[in-house]
């Protein structure tokens, strides 16, 4: 099963469970506890947003606005395979912690100029970059139309390995701890 949210504006949107869709006008957060295989958030205000994909606590993957009030935060169970981000166009700024919850999440910035940070954990952590993903371990971001790109490990000895990067190239902090690159 394949559920996808699709923004519109503070409080408005849809929400299709498998075709089944359910439009939604002034409303408060969204929080979706089905199973799915797949999950897909499509931003469709046609203006750039902060996305941040974050653990919710409780087993639960929340993506929100960054407190822009740009729309409603939609909290959900981490799918089973993928959780896809279409940023659409605009400007927009994409925040992944690794520690959301969901292992594979696929970013599409869209048109406008986009940036990406993907953010490692307090523990130690060992991330590879190459021109199309962010990993650790199991976890990956991939990503296509960023052109800023900028991993964060997080406190913790960490290892970032850097193996290729887009035509964007990546910014890079190991911030706190003895960190190898």
């Amino acid at each position: 099963a394949t559920v996808t949210y699709t923004v519109t504006g503070p409080g408005d949107g849809t929400v299709d469970l498998d075709g089944d869709l359910i439009a939604f006008e002034n409303l408060e957060p969204v929080v979706d506890t089905t199973t799915a295989t797949n999950r897909v958030f499509t931003d469709a205000t046609g203006l750039g947003q902060t996305i941040e994909i974050e653990n919710a606590g409780g087993g639960l993957t929340r993506i929100d606005d960054g407190g822009t009030s740009a729309f409603e935060s939609v909290t959900f169970t981490p799918p089973a395979s993928s959780l896809t981000v279409d940023a659409a166009d605009g400007n927009d700024a994409i925040f992944v912690d690794f520690a959301s919850g969901t292992d594979i999440v696929n970013v599409n910035g869209g048109s406008g100029t986009d940036t990406l940070q993907v953010n490692g954990t307090a523990a130690p952590d060992s991330i590879t970059i190459t021109s199309t993903q962010v990993s650790r371990g199991l976890e990956t971001v991939n990503y296509q139309q960023i052109e800023d790109l900028a991993v964060e490990s997080g406190a913790g000895s960490d290892a970032l390995l850097v193996l290729s990067t887009s035509t964007a190239g990546a910014r890079l902090d190991a911030e706190e701890d003895s960190d190898d690159y």
